[in-house]
């Protein structure tokens, strides 16, 4: 059974501020790599009072955000992609307090998006979004007066399905690639392949999502089968 959660609000996470050198210590990263963060826009610039600038919470978690991400083998440019840029902040705070809620309301669904990379744990086991706009795209199933735990189950449903069509496309590619480029009477046969699998997975990811999502349009562009479907037309019988 599905349960209603309360939606976020916009009011203040939490007023803890830090320094730069304190948020490093926080974080475990260094200074540099923040400020270098911060030129990229994956966190929003601080706030400053005379020659000191001062993070929050929010900053904190973003950058947690990344390091998990990196973690997972994601290079800066995607994780730009898959979390936007600092102009989002406000928005993806609101996402984390939800997801904070869902780990105490919901601990079953809250596991099932942090075991599809949706969210994570922090290092002081705090969650928090890995992937925003992902998790934004459900979310606007409310519009159509979808629940909020009904919008999160249908995305959890459609990765489920997804991850196992992606293991599929992967190792078909894979092997197709292999194939493709093998030449029994070659000594050096291998080392294109060794070339092509070691740029695979961001390209690949790649691929696979500028096909699906051309799979998808086609399919929306399609009429409607059940709307434009039209009575058979049986012969009249002819009157004896």
């Amino acid at each position: 059974m599905l349960h209603r959660i309360r939606p976020p609000t916009m009011g203040a996470v939490n007023a803890r501020e830090y320094t730069i050198a304190e948020l490093a210590r926080e974080v475990g990263m260094s200074p540099r790599n923040i400020r270098a963060h911060q030129a990229r826009g994956l966190i929003a610039r601080p706030v400053r009072r005379g020659r000191v600038a001062y993070y929050d919470f929010g900053h904190r978690d973003r950058l947690e955000s990344v390091k998990a991400l990196q973690r997972q083998g994601f290079n800066l440019a995607a994780i730009e992609a898959m979390l936007g840029t600092g102009q989002t902040r406000a928005h993806n705070e609101q996402l984390n307090r939800l997801v904070g809620r869902l780990a105490e309301e919901q601990p079953a669904l809250a596991f099932r998006l942090e075991r599809h990379g949706i969210t994570a744990r922090g290092d002081n086991g705090t969650p928090h979004v890995l992937r925003p706009q992902l998790l934004r795209r459900a979310l606007e199933l409310r519009k159509v007066g979808l629940p909020t735990l009904a919008a999160l189950h249908i995305l959890i449903a459609i990765l489920d399905r997804l991850g196992a069509v992606a293991d599929d496309l992967a190792r078909m590619t894979g092997g197709r690639i292999r194939t493709l480029t093998r030449d029994p009477d070659s000594a050096r046969a291998l080392e294109p392949v060794e070339r092509i699998a070691a740029g695979l997975p961001d390209g690949l990811a790649e691929l696979l999502n500028e096909a699906f999502r051309a799979a998808v349009e086609n399919l929306a562009a399609r009429p409607d089968p059940v709307a434009t479907r039209r009575a058979p037309v049986h012969p009249t019988r002819r009157a004896s």
